[in-house]
């Protein structure tokens, strides 16, 4: 109540939530809940398992202190610890929020679309296919937007709810200008779309991040 104007049937705020396919890390300040993260695990068009990084919301005086990287850190790296430890966990990842992409093509691996990895395998493919087709009441994109599959863009599915951004707005911004550029040339956030990333990461992701 606190993060949106109406609370959305979204993920694990459902009425009809499956927990058995969230993952969870909640923050406390040791009274209350002020913030929490979820993802879902799904499973791709070959069978094989991948984590949608889903849902973070932070309570309004917590802000700005990092709980959103902290939380979503924590949840990623629970989740390869307890899954995949010596492996990869593909993911994927809907937002028309510049800096959430830019954050996720900046520090994870194998990322389509990102500067670094400008075109996609066949298990991307895999993947974003599967959203796309099989899970778009799970991610909130609705069954009359396009995806093109070439750009990795939902086009319109943000338009005119909660979810929709403007380009020009600073506050959704990254702090690298290249990033912005980047992201704000490949879709249109002013008509609405929403871009789909997926990538992969390991132990050894965290690893380097803490190293570097």
């Amino acid at each position: 109540e606190r993060c949106f104007s109406e609370i959305p049937e979204y993920q694990c705020l459902s009425r009809d939530c499956d927990f058995k396919r969230h993952v969870i890390t909640v923050a406390y300040d040791g009274r209350r809940i002020v913030g929490f993260s979820s993802a879902l695990r799904l499973i791709d068009e070959w069978g094989e398992p991948f984590l949608h990084l889903g849902l973070t919301c932070v309570h309004p005086d917590y802000r700005g202190k990092g709980l959103t990287h902290k939380m979503a850190g924590r949840l990623m790296l629970e989740y390869v610890v307890r899954n995949r430890l010596f492996g990869r966990v593909w993911f994927s990842n809907i937002a028309g929020v510049v800096s959430s992409l830019a954050n996720v093509g900046k520090n994870l691996d194998e990322v389509f679309p990102s500067p670094g990895y400008l075109w996609p395998s066949k298990r991307h493919d895999a993947i974003a296919s599967t959203v796309s087709k099989r899970y778009r009441d799970l991610v909130h994109i609705g069954e009359e937007c396009e995806f093109d599959k070439n750009n990795y863009v939902f086009r319109q599915s943000a338009k005119g709810n909660m979810w929709e951004k403007a380009s020009n707005d600073a506050r959704y911004h990254h702090r690298d200008e290249g990033l912005n550029t980047f992201y704000l040339d490949w879709m249109d956030l002013d008509d609405g779309d929403e871009m789909i990333q997926v990538g992969s990461y390991s132990i050894f992701t965290f690893l380097r991040y803490l190293v570097g």
